[in-house]
């Protein structure tokens, strides 16, 4: 059943990314503000609050091993889609990443490979793979429910990783949803000062994640260092 619903959902996304409109980033403005201003309460009554508790009570040396292992869950995903873009020399790069920080990392709590080895972490997914494909200029801007900033693309993306990721297949649902869950929470707080600030000074917020996210992600694509990268890896 799982499967079934997965696959559903990536055929309407799919359609979704065909009809998007190369002309208007943003085709559907007045939907996503919706959403938007969904995701804000949410975000802003349960979200934001459980992360500003967890930066308090965990120490920032924690919190860095905890991103840290959730990045190197994340490597077999990065190898598979660097490598479905033809990029040998970084699917190598995310391969010896996850082994070495998996071992003497300490489950990847540690980035032993990007301390002491010229293999930096870069994050690949199935948006940037559809990109390098078919271009960056064919998709429209699509805030989803909860999770925020993406594009019609880069939801089609997201659905397509869960897939390539062997971590879908090895855990359970519940496992999955726990992991899943935590590292959002890990996300949120590592944005907690940049959304803050975006909140005090921008007069429009809506359309400033809009440019944020669709600037970052063109950086990312073209495989740049985004200026804001925890914004777009969330």
């Amino acid at each position: 059943m799982k499967h079934i619903r997965s696959a559903l959902c990536l055929t309407l996304l799919t359609l979704l990314t065909a009809c998007a409109s190369a002309e208007n980033k943003d085709p559907i403005e007045d939907v996503n503000r919706n959403i938007f201003a969904f995701n804000a309460v949410v975000d802003k009554t349960i979200i934001e609050p459980i992360a500003r508790g967890y930066r308090y009570v965990m120490p920032k040396q924690g919190r860095v091993a905890v991103r840290n292992f959730f990045r190197n869950l994340g490597e077999p995903v990065n190898l598979a889609n660097a490598a479905l873009q033809g990029d040998g020399e970084q699917a190598l790069t995310s391969f010896w990443r996850f082994t070495l920080n998996t071992t003497f990392g300490l489950a990847g709590f540690h980035d032993f490979a990007g301390e002491n080895t010229p293999l930096k972490y870069r994050s690949e997914d199935f948006g940037q793979t559809l990109a390098v494909w078919m271009g960056n200029d064919n998709s429209a801007y699509f805030v989803i429910p909860i999770l925020g900033p993406s594009t019609t693309r880069d939801t089609v993306g997201r659905v397509v990783d869960l897939f390539l990721n062997p971590w879908y297949y090895a855990l359970e649902t519940e496992e999955s949803i726990a992991l899943g869950v935590t590292d959002a929470l890990t996300r949120r707080e590592q944005v907690l000062d940049l959304t803050e600030e975006i909140e005090e000074t921008s007069f429009d917020p809506y359309a400033t994640y809009r440019s944020i996210y669709l600037q970052n992600r063109a950086k990312q694509i073209k495989n740049r260092t985004p200026s804001n990268q925890e914004f777009v890896d969330q």
